[in-house]
């Protein structure tokens, strides 16, 4: 990051815990670096990149560096071949530029966020909503895409998904 300009009071580092990539207890892991956005001090004067504060938005997963596996004995091996995984989520970017406070106060989230608040019991813990505003997007993309609820495969998600956002 420095090599590329960035000032080295804006990189942090933080130790495996919260920085290394892995699935599960088993299997492919390695290091990633993460670019945030400050938010500013009025979303937290302490804050760092990655704490519970709301001062800093992850925007871009810059790199996840598949570099080891760990093997069921907790050995951790060189992974053959290595690689590289990137990806910036769409609604964080978007949330960013337009400045708003979450993912689910730009369009389509909330559309569909404003739609569940409608039709939800008066008071309703937001993150509940914002859990049934997720699972009914991810639904419509799968309905869009030609997936019908079914007992196998793709359907079966989508039947999961559909019955989660109803309870």
């Amino acid at each position: 990051w420095e090599a590329l300009g960035i000032n080295r009071s804006k990189i942090f580092f933080l130790g495996n815990e919260d920085n290394l990539w892995a699935v599960g207890n088993v299997g492919p892991r390695g290091p990633c670096t993460e670019v945030f956005f400050d938010r500013g001090s009025n979303y937290g004067l302490n804050a760092v990149p990655g704490d519970e504060s709301s001062r800093f938005m992850e925007i871009w997963n810059a790199g996840v560096f598949m570099s080891y596996l760990k093997t069921p004995e907790g050995k951790l091996e060189p992974l053959k071949p290595r690689v590289v995984d990137t990806g910036a989520g769409l609604e964080r970017l978007a949330a960013t530029l337009y400045k708003r406070d979450s993912v689910y106060d730009v369009y389509p989230l909330s559309d569909i966020r404003s739609a569940v608040e409608t039709v939800s019991v008066k008071d309703a813990d937001i993150s509940r909503i914002y859990l049934v505003a997720d699972h009914l997007r991810a639904a419509i993309h799968c309905l869009a895409d030609g997936i019908k609820p079914s007992n196998r495969l793709q359907g079966y998600t989508l039947r999961r998904l559909i019955r989660r956002a109803t309870f």
